[in-house]
């Protein structure tokens, strides 16, 4: 296929406008619910935060409070040697980063300041997506100073499980005399504040942004000695005087970034390639104290939450008024909260994998989002862990006008997403903005490797970009295997995998990451014209077809009857017998599924023949929709 790689000489350029987060959703909650975590200061609770109207209330997670002494900052990390999401929180007064396993009961230490070299005052920590976690540390007084660690994950051990000694990042800021640091933060995507990947830094003494370029911060992790900075993001001269800064994030519609005070005013920042523009402040006239600042979106709109500490009160803050003016909080939960300074907001969710089979209803870990069933396995064992990214703007339309000759690899626009790049015939088409998408990545010990399984997948885009999204069979659903899940034919290329209607389906060998509210331009189809476009387009699923069945561990015998069968199909469309063409393809579907015992896993494709079937059944809507026209099937297999 001509758009299997980035096309050659199109450079990718940085944009303000390429505003991406993360969607925030609760594992185990209801559809779209945003899980918001928060621990007092005061007494070392942990909770969950649920807002409900203009108030709310807590859910207390941790068993130990008695066991602590100041919690300060929090961050999830998915551990995939227990299939859970596993919660980090930093004691700053011990010195201690401690860990909740599943995010309950009583926590283990995972670092003691007493025990050797590092943060001696864990602060402001955060997980990048390979699972290293960044922290800093100062105090007061220079008692304790002003230092920026790393603790690489152990690669000796499942990710998210454990982590190697600290390493320090950073001690002179270069050339700053930073006294206090207040937050870390790892940017998910590529925009003009930061590349995918590169680490943001808030000191609070000076106030000042610190970037950090991942390239850099890698090296500490291989090894290497302490780095600089590569930028100030923002430089104290940009901040209003005598400003306290406590904590950032990113806002989700545009990426701008938002900063809490210590008196009560959220800043706002956006940025040009070459600078930091201060606008109207998100929100002021708060009260004293403010801390963390952590936002999400949910049902296509974004929030932000603010832990206050001196007036102990989780906020909940929408967008601010287009005009100007006042930004009041949505609402404000203060039952059982008491100096919160630790913030976290997440989207990462986890389930057993038994719970995706079809026979136990499958499994839709984000509640209306990306619902997988899998057939032909009578048990399953292992978990599933799932994350979201949401990409407001296609960058190619932003930049160019178009996605017409123009791959994006999706490591531009969530990091740790893997190499996979969205081809040019797949174009951001969803939400308000009308060029918008979100990818999904599936992570499991099990139902990525499971042959002989059939997997439907259902993704309904109006669930993470709200506003006039395109219905299904124009908007598809992509699909690309992860790193270590075998490959494809079509080299590093996410697969246009679109089966069937009713919300937007595909038929999958595994899980993997997933392209949800992209559409299919055929403007980047090469052909005379729409029809014959649509043609050429099919003749190349055939080909990828054909050399997926070459390529698979299949016994000699029934892999000449299926290349057979797939080459009479093929004759029916070159004839333009397309409904022939079509008819023939439910009969190859059907040689599959009675057949499964003539194919072998292998490290390449661990499910040929649940590939196999999800490319006849996208095959066929290629062929019964897009070239004759017919209403798109609700579901597959044909009987």
């Amino acid at each position: 296929m001509h758009t299997s790689t980035p096309k050659r000489g199109v450079p990718f350029i940085r944009t303000a406008a390429l505003g991406i987060l993360g969607l925030f959703c609760a594992a185990g909650a209801h559809a779209q619910a945003l899980r918001v975590t928060a621990a007092n200061a005061s007494n070392s609770a942990v909770y969950d935060v649920t807002f409900s109207g203009s108030g709310g209330s807590i859910t207390t997670l941790n068993s130990d409070a008695n066991q602590h002494v100041s919690f300060r900052s929090l961050a999830f990390i998915p551990n995939t040697g227990s299939g859970k999401i596993d919660l980090l929180v930093s004691d700053a007064s011990r010195g201690e980063i401690v860990r909740y396993a599943d995010a309950t009961g009583a926590a283990s230490l995972v670092f003691g300041a007493t025990s050797g070299p590092g943060p001696a005052y864990p602060d402001g920590i955060s997980v990048d997506a390979a699972g290293n976690l960044f922290v800093a540390s100062s105090a007061s007084g220079n008692t304790k100073p002003a230092e920026l660690w790393v603790f690489p994950r152990d690669p000796a051990l499942p990710a998210g499980a454990g982590f190697l000694a600290p390493r320090l990042v950073d001690a002179s800021f270069g050339g700053r005399a930073v006294q206090s640091l207040e937050e870390t933060l790892v940017a998910r995507t590529t925009s003009n504040a930061a590349a995918a990947g590169d680490l943001l830094v808030l000191a609070g003494n000076p106030a000042v942004v610190l970037v950090y370029s991942a390239a850099s911060v890698q090296s500490v992790i291989d090894g290497a000695g302490p780095i600089s900075p590569v930028r100030a993001l923002i430089g104290s001269a940009q901040f209003p005087a005598g400003v306290a800064p406590g904590g950032m994030d990113f806002w989700p519609a545009d990426s701008s970034l938002l900063i809490t005070t210590a008196n009560g005013t959220i800043l706002r920042y956006s940025f040009t390639p070459t600078s930091a523009i201060r606008g109207a402040d998100f929100a002021n006239g708060l009260g004293n104290g403010k801390f963390k600042v952590k936002t999400g979106m949910q049902g296509g709109l974004p929030y932000a939450f603010v832990a206050n500490n001196n007036g102990g009160e989780i906020l909940k803050f929408g967008a601010p008024p287009t005009a100007g003016g006042s930004n009041p909080p949505l609402a404000r939960v203060t039952s059982g909260v008491q100096r919160p300074q630790g913030l976290v907001a997440s989207n990462l969710a986890a389930r057993n994998a038994a719970t995706c089979l079809e026979s136990a209803g499958g499994c839709d870990l984000f509640g209306h989002v990306l619902k997988h069933s899998v057939a032909g396995l009578p048990a399953v064992s292992g978990y599933l862990i799932e994350d979201v990214c949401i990409v407001p703007k296609d960058p190619r339309v932003v930049q160019f006008g178009t996605c017409t000759g123009h791959s994006l690899p999706v490591a531009q626009v969530c990091a740790g997403y893997g190499d996979a790049v969205i081809p040019d015939h797949m174009c951001g088409g969803s939400g308000s903005t009308g060029s918008g998408f979100a990818l999904i990545k599936s992570t499991s010990n099990s139902l990525d490797t499971a042959k002989g399984a059939l997997i439907a997948n259902e993704a309904f885009s109006e669930s993470l970009l709200s506003g006039p999204n395109a219905p299904c069979p124009q908007t598809v659903l992509g699909w690309a295997p992860a790193a270590g899940e075998g490959s494809i034919v079509e080299g590093n290329a996410m697969l246009e995998l679109t089966s069937t209607c009713g919300s937007s389906k595909a038929l999958s060998r595994g899980l993997s990451v997933w392209g949800v509210g992209l559409v299919l331009n055929e403007a980047a189809l090469p052909g005379k014209n729409a029809s014959d476009a649509r043609v050429k387009f099919a003749v190349s699923k055939y080909d990828a077809v054909s050399a997926t069945v070459a390529a698979a561990t299949i016994q000699p015998a029934f892999r000449s009857v299926l290349s057979a069968c797939i080459n009479a199909s093929r004759t029916y469309l070159d004839k333009k017998k397309y409904a022939n063409a079509a008819a023939q393809l439910v009969s190859c579907d059907g040689l599959v599924g009675s057949n499964e015992s003539a194919f072998s896993a292998s490290a390449a494709n661990p499910n040929p023949s649940g590939e196999i079937r999800g490319r006849f059944a996208n095959l066929y809507l290629a062929i019964n929709t897009r070239i004759l026209g017919n209403p798109p099937l609700g579901a597959w297999p044909l009987p």
